[in-house]
């Protein structure tokens, strides 16, 4: 008897394993699907009809600096708020997750979402919780921790949502200019860009 019992635990054990495993597998490729979802929206975002006159190179540039123009306008609302950017940029991701998922997230879609490295993302949700931003525990892998925003941090996200989004239609309006720009001086210097007529 003590046998059969013994077996019977082995078996349900074994099943259990099974479907931890299965469901793991099953969790992790709809993650893979949305962040490739994501990814897909985000490049539809960033097409730009062909500007002629204006190399690749010289366009991206202008992204780029734009963006960095457009964290220093961030980074010094989210100090009103005692936030880093990255914090800022750590919460506001979490909660678009959260929406999009209905539950609490864990750390690795995250760091997939903010395209930081899981170290970096493990730091700041540690900074985060002991000033009672994020509340955070294990899933039921026991592999991964589980984040969900506090009120607190609910509320300061709020707080910043105007302004930040008053500061980021800003900082479209400087983007179309300074495309105006490097596409004047690209002109002067002789540089046209000519787009790839595969489209990739």
């Amino acid at each position: 008897m003590t046998a059969m019992r013994t077996g019977i635990s082995d078996i349900c054990a074994f099943d259990r394993l099974t479907f931890d495993r299965d469901e793991e597998r099953r969790w992790r490729a709809e993650r893979r699907a949305r962040e490739e979802q994501r990814l897909r929206e985000e490049r539809r975002w960033l097409d730009r009809p062909t500007i002629v006159g204006l190399s690749a190179t010289e366009l991206r540039k202008a992204e780029w600096l734009e963006a960095m123009r457009w964290r220093r306008r961030v980074e010094s609302i989210c100090a009103l708020s005692r936030l880093t950017f990255a914090q800022w940029l750590l919460l506001h991701s979490t909660e678009r997750l959260i929406e999009e998922t209905k539950d609490a997230v864990i750390q690795v879609q995250i760091a997939a979402r903010i395209e930081l490295d899981q170290t970096t993302v493990s730091q700041l949700v540690r900074r985060l919780e002991a000033r009672r931003l994020v509340d955070r525990g294990g899933d039921i892998t026991g592999k991964a921790w589980r984040v969900v925003l506090t009120d607190e941090a609910t509320a300061s996200l709020r707080d910043l949502d105007g302004p930040i989004e008053s500061t980021s239609t800003k900082a479209s309006a400087d983007e179309e200019k300074a495309y105006s720009n490097v596409r004047s001086s690209s002109i002067h210097a002789g540089e046209v860009w000519q787009p790839n007529p595969t489209g990739q």
